[in-house]
C-alpha cells in the first residue's frame, strides 16, 4: 500500500507543503533543496509521487538541464559597476524554471578566456545566454567550439550567424530627441562615457540621425566624452564647465550613469537644472529616482529582456529554430523632473 504524502515528508524530514512544491515542480524552495529531495523520492522509490511534467523536466538529470548564463567582460568598466544585468536575473532565472532548466551564472573574463572555456565545457551546459555588452566581434571565435547553442544578449554582429536580443536603441534614442524638441530644445548636445561599447555607439550614432530628422544641422555640435563611473563623469563634466564650452540647452547621455554624473558637477558648479541645463539618461535604473531633480531617462523591459533570450533559446534546444534572428525589445519614455519646459515659454 503506497504511503500518503503526509507520510513520506516526515519520512524525508520535510513538511508536506515543501514536498508539494518539488512534485509538482513549482516555485518557492531553492534549487539546492529541489534536487535533493527529488534525489531522495527515487532513492527511496517514491518517485510515483512526481507529475509527469516534473519527470520531464528532471529528464535528463543533472547537468545536461542547465543553461549557462556567461557574463562577458573584457575590462570590466561597464560589468563591474552597477552592472545591468544585475537588474534582469529574475526574468531570466523564472522563464528558464518556466521550462524546466537552472541558469547557473558564469563569468568569462578575456584575460582568462581559455581557463573558462573550458569550465564552460566541463559544466555540460546544454545552451547558453551570453551577455554580451563588452564583446567584440573577435571575441566570438572563443565561444564557437563549444557545440551548443548560443543567444547574445545586448549585443550582435552581422558577421557571424548568431541568435541575438538586444535593446532598440534607435526607437529609444529617437523617443528621447522627440522629447526635448516638444519641449522646445534647439540646442541639444549627447554625453559620451568614453566606453568602447556597440551599444553606445549605436546610441550616439541613432540620436545624431534623430536630431538631422527634426532638422537640426550640426547634430554632434556639442558633442563631449566625460567618463563612464558616476564620479569619472562628474569630473568630466566639472572640466567642461570650468573651461567654459559651449553649452547646449539639454542633453542626451549613453547611459543614466553617465547623466547622473553630469548632473552633480552641475549641482557642484551651481548650474540650475532643468532650468539652465536640461538631462535625459538611458535605462531607468534605480539612480534616476536619487538624482535631484529625478532624471527623465528611457526605460526598458528588464524582465522582458532576459526572458525572451531564454525563449530564443529554448526554441533552439528544442529545434523550433533553424533560421538567424535579432530580436529588439522596445522602449519608452519615461518623463521626470530634469527636462524644462521651453516651448511653454514661446506660447
Amino acid at each position: 500500500m503506497a504511503l500518503k504524502a503526509k507520510e513520506i515528508a516526515g519520512i524525508l524530514g520535510i513538511s508536506q507543503a515543501t514536498l508539494s512544491l518539488v512534485v509538482n515542480n513549482k516555485p518557492g524552495i531553492s534549487e539546492k533543496t529541489r534536487n535533493r529531495v527529488i534525489q531522495e523520492l527515487r532513492d527511496r522509490g517514491f518517485d510515483y509521487l512526481l507529475s509527469d511534467q516534473t519527470r520531464k523536466d528532471m529528464e535528463p538529470a543533472g547537468e545536461m538541464r542547465s543553461i549557462g548564463f556567461i557574463i562577458y567582460t573584457v575590462a570590466g568598466d561597464l560589468l563591474g559597476y552597477n552592472s545591468f544585468f544585475q537588474f534582469i536575473m529574475e526574468g531570466l532565472e523564472s522563464r528558464a524554471r518556466k521550462h524546466g532548466y537552472n541558469i547557473c551564472f558564469v563569468t568569462v573574463r578575456k584575460e582568462n578566456i581559455q581557463y573558462d572555456i573550458q569550465h564552460i565545457k566541463n559544466a555540460g551546459y546544454c545552451g547558453c545566454a551570453i551577455f554580451a555588452t563588452e564583446m567584440h566581434e573577435d571575441d566570438i571565435v572563443h565561444f564557437e567550439g563549444l557545440g551548443i547553442p548560443l543567444v547574445l544578449l545586448d549585443n550582435y554582429f552581422n558577421t557571424y550567424s548568431l541568435n541575438s536580443v538586444k535593446l532598440n536603441n534607435q526607437q529609444g534614442t529617437y523617443l528621447a530627441v522627440r522629447n526635448l524638441i516638444e519641449h522646445g530644445h534647439k540646442k541639444i548636445g549627447y554625453l559620451r562615457s568614453g566606453l568602447n561599447i556597440n551599444s553606445f555607439e549605436e546610441r550616439y550614432a541613432s540620436a545624431l540621425n534623430a536630431m538631422r530628422g527634426f532638422g537640426i544641422d550640426d547634430p554632434a555640435q556639442y558633442t563631449y566624452t566625460i567618463g563612464y563611473r558616476t564620479e569619472d563623469a562628474a569630473k568630466g563634466m566639472k572640466k567642461l564647465l570650468d573651461e567654459g564650452v559651449p553649452l547646449p540647452t539639454a542633453f542626451l547621455a549613453d547611459n543614466d550613469i553617465v547623466a547622473a554624473g553630469a548632473m552633480l558637477a552641475c549641482h557642484e558648479a551651481g548650474v540650475k537644472i532643468p532650468e539652465e541645463l536640461s538631462f535625459i539618461g538611458f535605462d531607468d535604473r534605480p539612480e534616476c529616482i536619487l538624482c535631484s531633480p529625478q532624471l527623465s531617462t528611457i526605460r526598458i523591459s528588464r524582465q522582458y529582456f532576459g526572458a525572451e533570450a531564454i525563449e530564443v533559446l529554448i526554441r533552439m534546444l528544442n529545434g523550433e529554430t533553424n533560421i538567424q534572428m535579432k530580436i529588439e525589445i522596445g522602449t519608452e519614455m519615461v518623463e521626470r523632473g530634469s527636462v524644462s519646459d521651453l516651448a511653454q515659454g514661446e506660447k
